[in-house]
């Protein structure tokens, strides 16, 4: 939602955590409370219909109370409002955080601000955040501080102290979190997560490119993530954590044994500055680890790699949010349930992996990687084989820009008789040549054809030539006898 000449008045918002001493707040004392006309905008059309609009274009909770907490008003009225007043151009976009100290919920706070700035053809760096809660420091802020241009609190003195009312050109609401791609169970694909990597990585200083995977020495970049007791938020002050691997050394013995040339890097994120986190990211071709937030991770390797994830039981097992964000950022994802109670520490809250279960899921994640591989270097070869044909058949067919008409007649898919024959086909493109193309099976009695076509139409599977080739068994000499009209050709090699 895209407000337009809209005012926030901060005075009318109101954290208790910024009005009272809480020794130990939790969420709700750090969101604000809005009162009627924190948000206020001027409109000359009927205001009481448009107020009904507002309050039911969205039943999300958040944007329900926002709604509740703004006026609509006649922009005579803007006078009469009194006090400092502040105009800011440019594009701000307000939201408030959920799981603020959480990289799950902050990657899905900060995919959606992008998806919204595609949608209405923002540059993303240029974008102004306004957070509209009160959350304490933590060490995801440098996600905010450095990816938009700046950022604000509702008790930013420098932002709010010369006016107690701003005007913002344009001011974005998110959409409601139900909407995030990343909470959708069912969706298969996101054309926004390739995007949305590049531009983080490039606003960190990281190179987005892609790195060698060595599959013949299974030289490949493993991240294992190490899950220890740490206070990541004031709601956590016994700095206490779930999920640890109880015999950490031995589970990392045995991945530096059985995987010898692989690059292993054994991690507790946490305790890194988020841009080393996010460089180390960027070339890891497997994440491993046990079940948490850091999978989100993920989202930013280099598109091929694979996600470990394991669980310490079945009830835990059915959170499928971190195999949906591998899958969606075009990684494989390899699960492990433990099934056996008394692996779990309840009191350390760790459980012990089981001997030999790193090694066999690595070689599940290697075999994964390299599959992938060497069936992307196989299309690659593929469309390298074909353009290189298409090529020859330019130079065999002659120039470019000629009107040309092609006796045209379908072949059966043996390639080795015409049966129907088809009327003359003029090509009238400038760019058009007359060609002979084959299917990926022609060494086996393929697909041919031979008709005008312009330079973008290279690839088909069915076959056009005037008399039948004169060999189909191999590409090496296939000949067809057809002669059209402003283009001719004896053999293709």
């Amino acid at each position: 939602m895209v407000l337009r000449y809209i005012i926030i008045r901060p005075k009318f918002g109101h954290a208790r955590v910024l009005e009272a001493h809480v020794e130990f707040p939790n969420e709700e004392d750090e969101f604000f409370v809005l009162d009627k006309g924190f948000f206020t905008l001027y409109c000359r059309g009927n205001m009481v219909k448009l107020e009904r609009q507002l309050l039911f274009a969205d039943r999300d909770n958040t944007l329900m109370r926002w709604k509740a907490a703004m006026e609509v008003a006649n922009p005579s009225q803007y006078l009469s409002i009194g006090g400092q007043q502040s105009f800011q151009d440019g594009h701000y976009f307000a939201i408030q955080r959920i799981e603020f100290a959480n990289v799950y919920w902050t990657i899905i706070d900060l995919l959606d601000i992008f998806i919204t700035t595609q949608s209405v053809s923002i540059q993303p760096e240029k974008l102004n955040i306004i957070l509209i809660d009160a959350h304490p420091k933590s060490s995801l802020d440098s996600f905010w501080t450095v990816l938009f241009q700046r950022l604000i609190k509702l008790n930013d003195k420098d932002f709010f102290k010369n006016s107690n009312t701003v005007v913002f050109e344009n001011l974005i609401w998110r959409y409601p979190r139900k909407k995030s791609p990343l909470l959708d169970i069912n969706l298969k694909s996101s054309r926004h997560i390739q995007p949305f990597r590049s531009f983080v990585l490039k606003e960190f200083g990281i190179s987005a490119a892609k790195h060698l995977r060595n599959c013949s020495q299974q030289n490949l970049n493993v991240l294992v993530i190490l899950r220890r007791d740490y206070e990541s938020h004031p709601r956590n002050l016994a700095a206490v954590i779930d999920r640890k691997i109880a015999n950490e050394e031995e589970v990392l013995q045995e991945i530096k044994t059985s995987f010898p040339n692989g690059n292993i890097t054994a991690a507790q994120l946490d305790l890194w500055p988020l841009k080393a986190q996010l460089e180390t990211i960027a070339n890891t071709d497997i994440l491993f680890g046990m079940h948490g937030a850091a999978h989100a991770f993920s989202i930013f390797m280099e598109p091929g790699g694979v996600v470990v994830e394991m669980f310490n039981d079945y009830s835990q097992a059915r959170n499928w949010h971190m195999g949906k964000i591998a899958t969606l950022s075009d990684h494989s994802h390899i699960s492990w349930t433990n099934s056996n109670p008394k692996a779990v520490n309840k009191d350390t809250k760790s459980t012990i992996i089981p001997k030999g279960l790193p090694s066999s899921l690595l070689k599940k994640a290697v075999a994964s990687i390299c599959s992938k591989r060497h069936e992307n270097v196989f299309r690659k070869n593929q469309t390298m084989l074909k353009s290189i044909v298409f090529v020859v058949f330019i130079l065999a067919f002659g120039s470019l820009g000629e009107a040309l008409e092609c006796p045209t007649c379908f072949s059966r898919e043996d390639g080795k008789h015409c049966n129907e024959i088809a009327t003359l086909k003029t090509c009238t493109d400038p760019n058009a040549v007359c060609a002979l193309y084959y299917s990926e099976s022609s060494l086996k009695g393929g697909v041919y054809m031979r008709y005008c076509s312009s330079l973008d139409r290279v690839l088909t599977l069915q076959a056009l030539c005037k008399n039948q080739p004169a060999e189909i068994e191999g590409l090496g000499s296939v000949t067809c006898r057809a002669e059209c009209e402003g283009c001719s050709f004896t053999s293709v090699v």
